[in-house]
């Protein structure tokens, strides 16, 4: 090469010698040749690179598509490059096997990603790979980068494309959620079957042609005045400026009535609307089947940070389950809602590895988390391993202090037996008439109303004022929607750990018909947060729970909840004779063997006495 009008001596040459042939040579079609001339002093050297592709073990994952990828360093890409010649395998990328491919580049200066996917092509595309391993032949320098996930249009999220990070690095994180939402329009022959593309553009480049497969709200897509949802994961594209979407225009009837695109960056904030109003189709209108369009409005909203979830299934047996497992985060600025952990992979199978990319506000240092499942299904019993969490935080944002409401107070009294009696010091305001009122007793007067009282005083070693909980509800209680009965749902400290065992002591008053057979469940309220609601399955004191006159001892493992102030206790008001008596509920720490009392001697009933069934 010689620049036209470039100075004498300007001159580029690269030579190659080697064949560009799938039959010949090593196979490669693609060459990278570094300069050489009179103004080059130090040409690139050129590197190979052992990029080893292991398909994962499981049915169905091999593929026959075409599979290319890129190697990214800290001096730049080798570009996409077709894996055509494995040096191992004649049948490439088969189930359970490792293919061995040699990438010949200008030196990376070590490799930091491997983007890798497929073209779609083929009877069973889908592939489901392990793992990439890149070694520099002149160096052995080795890295690994997981995937263990699918590339394929009807597993998982429907990417055939994937970006892979080192191992250690999080795998999810490294790409950006753009939440697609497509209204087609409500007239007549306005859906189709065609196949459906996007691509968007943005300050710092686009995303490149996504196809919009599968939606995540409906199965049978772009069908008239109906809205279909799809979450797309690519680069980071900066603010969005314009999209190109469009079909393929085939099938019967391919033409589509498009009403516009909404589409929300939980990253940045951002949201974005996009008015098309018109065909988009062959037969109709300017008979275009792609359209560009610009956006109509934005709008700011909350900024969500990105969090991947990754869920270890044990390796013992009957460990899977197929129930819907829920996620909530705890942290110490707040908490997250309660999360449903599902794609379109069967997830949670015994010795499985899943990973979640889901977006929340920020929490600031997650110290704990609730994780549990709905209990449908035949064996949704569920061995849970372990659960690590990895986000990016931006490093300019700064946490605010949230600002406390006013509170009640709660009296403390520790006796010398260990045993804990409260009472609530309310303002006498409009807006603090709501909580506590049922979930504690008031000690009567000739015990603990008057301080000066000797009786009293001489029990008293010392007393605390601590605040109630911030999240209460009208009815005292607060909730974590995981489901109507959430039997299994385990509290776990941010260390793995679950520090703390509570025994809880349920006594049944002995009044005639005073016990039940409904569902029984509990709520523990602490200084340092609450167990959320746990059913009462096995008593280790009675086969028949929840009998007159009985007492049924059962254990609870939480994270350490601090001293306790409140229980919310309730039933499902099941079977023939739900009516339920409670005298009183009592609560054992088994670290420190304080117990803490908790009187009722109420019905639980909808017909007796105020119709609640709940405490």
């Amino acid at each position: 090469l010689e620049p036209i009008g470039g100075k004498k001596g300007d001159l580029y040459t690269f030579k190659c010698g080697k064949w560009l042939d799938t039959n010949e040579g090593d196979g490669e079609v693609i060459r990278e040749i570094p300069s050489t001339g009179p103004g080059v002093k130090r040409p690139q050297p050129l590197v190979r690179y052992s990029v080893s592709v292991v398909t994962g073990d499981k049915r169905g994952a091999g593929t026959d598509a075409n599979v290319s990828c890129c190697l990214y360093g800290r001096q730049g890409d080798t570009g996409n490059r077709p894996l055509t010649a494995s040096k191992n395998n004649r049948n490439k990328f088969e189930r359970g096997q490792s293919d061995e491919f040699t990438i010949e580049a200008v030196d990376l200066k070590s490799v930091k990603k491997v983007k890798i996917g497929h073209d779609d092509s083929g009877v069973g595309d889908g592939w489901f790979l392990k793992e990439v391993i890149v070694r520099d032949e002149a160096t052995g320098e080795s890295t690994t980068f997981p995937c263990d996930r699918w590339l394929a249009t009807d597993e998982d999220d429907g990417a055939i494309v994937r970006e892979l990070t080192s191992e250690g690095s999080p795998q999810l994180l490294n790409t950006t959620s753009y939440h697609v939402a497509v209204k087609t329009g409500d007239i007549r022959g306005a859906g189709t079957d065609a196949d459906v593309y996007i691509q968007i553009y943005g300050s710092d480049g686009d995303t490149g042609r996504l196809k919009l497969t599968r939606g995540e709200n409906i199965r049978n897509k772009f069908e008239r005045g109906r809205t279909d949802k799809f979450k797309l994961e690519a680069t980071d594209i900066g603010r969005l400026e314009r999209i190109y979407i469009g079909h393929s225009d085939s099938g019967i009837g391919a033409g589509w009535f498009l009403d516009g695109i909404e589409i929300d960056v939980p990253s940045s904030g951002m949201h974005y609307t996009f008015k098309a109003n018109r065909w988009l189709a062959s037969d109709e209108g300017d008979g275009k089947t792609e359209i560009e369009l610009y956006p109509t409005q934005t709008r700011q909203q909350d900024k969500l940070l990105p969090y991947e979830i990754t869920v270890a299934t044990g390796d013992t047996l009957n460990a899977g389950t197929d129930a819907q497992v829920v996620l909530q985060l705890y942290g110490e600025d707040g908490k997250s809602e309660v999360m449903k952990l599902r794609n379109k992979t069967d997830n949670f199978e015994r010795k499985a590895i899943d990973k979640f990319k889901i977006e929340a506000p920020d929490i600031g240092p997650i110290t704990k988390i609730r994780i549990g499942h709905d209990g449908r299904g035949v064996g949704s019993g569920w061995f849970l391993d372990s659960v690590k969490i990895q986000r990016f935080v931006h490093k300019t944002s700064k946490r605010k202090k949230r600002r406390r409401e006013p509170q009640p107070k709660i009296r403390m009294f520790l006796r010398k037996k260990n045993r804990i009696l409260m009472f609530i010091n309310w303002k006498k305001t409009k807006e603090h008439k709501r909580g506590l009122n049922e979930d504690l007793e008031e000690p009567s007067s000739s015990s603990s109303s008057s301080e000066s009282s000797s009786d009293s005083d001489s029990n008293i070693e010392h007393e605390e004022e601590i605040h109630a909980d911030e999240d209460v509800t009208d009815d005292g209680m607060k909730k974590a929607e995981v489901s109507n009965t959430q039997p299994d749902v385990k509290q776990v400290a941010s260390d793995g750990s679950e520090d703390q065992q509570y025994k809880v002591h349920v006594f049944t008053g002995d009044v005639f018909r005073g016990g039940t057979d409904a569902n029984v469940f509990i709520t523990i309220f602490g200084e340092n947060g609450d167990t959320g609601e746990r059913k009462l399955l096995k008593s280790e004191t009675n086969t028949d729970k929840f009998e007159r006159g009985k007492e049924d001892i059962f254990k609870l493992d939480a994270v350490d909840l601090g001293k306790l102030f409140k229980v919310h206790i309730r039933h499902d008001n099941a079977l023939i004779q739900p009516a339920w008596f409670l005298d009183r509920v009592e609560i054992e720490d088994t670290d420190t063997g304080s117990i803490y009392v908790f009187h009722c001697e109420r019905w639980l009933a909808k017909n007796k006495e105020d119709g609640k069934i709940a405490r």
